[in-house]
């Protein structure tokens, strides 16, 4: 399944139409490169599939799980932020991810009497490893 697609997309900057029909899939496990001279449309491109840049027509297509980010040839820090908060900005998703976990682990191990769920596997019983296998199927269900 593609992760993310193009299709008869048009981008026009005032009176310069950057980009005419373009289309393009990117398909899981594909390393993709743009190439072409100064002005042709790479960065518009990028942009658009990254969703930072609005297209004029045609279709933009994201599969739902996928994560497609852009960096800047020539980034800025906003002057009211710091390196660090940016970066962490940039973490959210990351963090957002982190405390799901977190919470499913706490419910998983209140569920089966444990302070943390990170005992081994060898000091639980045959039951509770049948527990944490179903509990495991369904957090990996629920992300």
């Amino acid at each position: 399944m593609a992760i993310a697609s193009l299709e008869n997309v048009r981008k026009v900057y005032g009176s310069h139409e950057v980009l005419t029909g373009a289309s393009v899939t990117i398909e899981e496990g594909e390393r993709v490169g743009l190439v072409g001279a100064n002005g042709c449309g790479k960065s518009t491109l990028a942009r658009i599939l990254a969703g930072i840049e609005e297209i004029d027509s045609g279709r933009v297509v994201h599969r739902r799980d996928a994560n497609v980010l852009y960096l800047d040839q020539d980034p800025r820090l906003p002057a009211d932020r710091s390196a660090r908060d940016v970066v962490l900005d940039g973490l959210a998703k990351w963090r957002a991810l982190s405390d799901r976990y977190a919470a499913i682990t706490s419910r998983i191990a209140a569920s089966h009497g444990a302070e943390t769920g990170d005992e081994s596997g060898g000091e639980s019983g045959g039951a509770e490893a049948g527990g944490v296998s179903a509990a495991a199927g369904w957090s990996a269900a629920a992300l």
